[in-house]
């Protein structure tokens, strides 16, 4: 029996719980990029109370803890949670359907990265069906604009799609 509470800690401190928080940020996938997304939106949120943003990665559920930890977040709770951004029922364990604003990320040194941004948007395109209170507005990061068109196509709802490497090179 106490093996057994000991397995369930151990799973929640790598997976992580339910999130309460609702009117949130959510952040499906991670990369580089979103280190300065999380810096963005805790500068962007400042005036706004208390805020969350909660990060659902493939990663290690600890290390991207620590790695985000020194971020300067002030009034925004960075909460994460492993699980698979193709997940139906890793997006509801983030509560999705509650969010305000949904970023979707790919790892960004994967030649599959586009790929992996496209089976996220389909992905919540279907956690979008089951939950008719879904409301939130999606960004997704892509690095070809040849794959703007696939992606909006698969997130046959409104999406923006942002071109990473374009914008890069607009700023350098």
């Amino acid at each position: 029996m106490l093996k057994m509470v000991g397995q369930k800690f151990v799973k929640l401190r790598q997976q992580g719980g339910p999130i309460l928080s609702s009117d949130h940020t959510v952040i499906v996938g991670w990369s580089a990029l979103g280190f300065e997304i999380l810096t963005e939106l805790g500068i962007a949120n400042e005036n706004q109370g208390k805020s969350a943003v909660v990060v659902l990665a493939p990663q290690d559920k600890v290390k991207l803890e620590e790695s985000i930890a020194g971020l300067p977040m002030r009034t925004t709770k960075t909460i994460v949670r492993n699980g698979k951004p193709t997940s139906l029922d890793d997006l509801d364990r983030v509560r999705l359907n509650t969010a305000r604003n949904v970023i979707v990320l790919g790892q960004w040194d994967s030649p599959d990265h586009d790929s992996q941004v496209i089976a996220s948007l389909m992905a919540i395109a279907r956690y979008r069906e089951t939950h008719s209170e879904f409301r939130a507005e999606v960004v997704a990061c892509l690095r070809h604009d040849e794959n703007e068109l696939p992606a909006k196509v698969a997130a046959r709802y409104p999406v923006t799609i942002l071109n990473v490497r374009s914008m890069l090179a607009r700023v350098m």
